[in-house]
């Protein structure tokens, strides 16, 4: 997963636990809700719908969707409602190695390394830089 699926599913985690005292329905997040918590568009709710950035949040919501890790239960006005699976909350709550453990693990031999892999290492990277 790379850093942008990653800030979308966290924006979309925390909005969702946000609202832990609402309806299950209630709670889902519109395309611009979550677009506005991770720092994707300043666009107004109505301008928001014909911009580059819902098309960008869009595949990245597709790509999460397929991998399990997001439900787009409902249409809610003009933008679908997302709400996150066991399964993206898991992800996201998975634990991050220090820099040590890091550091200390052995190099993928060439033959092995997989894009997955290495995209793996760099979200590992950068979310420990964000650190």
């Amino acid at each position: 997963m790379d850093a942008l699926a990653s800030r979308v599913l966290r924006a979309l985690v925390e909005g969702y636990e946000a609202r832990a005292q609402m309806k299950e329905r209630g709670r889902a997040l519109t395309e611009y809700e979550i677009a506005r918590r991770a720092g994707l568009t300043s666009a107004s709710y109505t301008q928001f719908s014909d911009t580059p950035e819902r098309e960008q949040l869009r595949q990245v919501l597709d790509e999460l969707e397929q991998r399990g890790s997001v439900a787009a239960p409902a249409r809610a006005g003009r933008y679908l409602a997302y709400q996150p699976t066991p399964e993206g909350v898991r992800w996201l709550r998975r634990p991050v190695p220090s820099i040590a453990e890091v550091a200390t693990e052995p190099p993928l031999a060439p033959a092995t390394a997989t894009l997955t892999d290495i995209s793996r290492q760099l979200d590992e990277v950068i979310r420990l830089l964000r650190a």
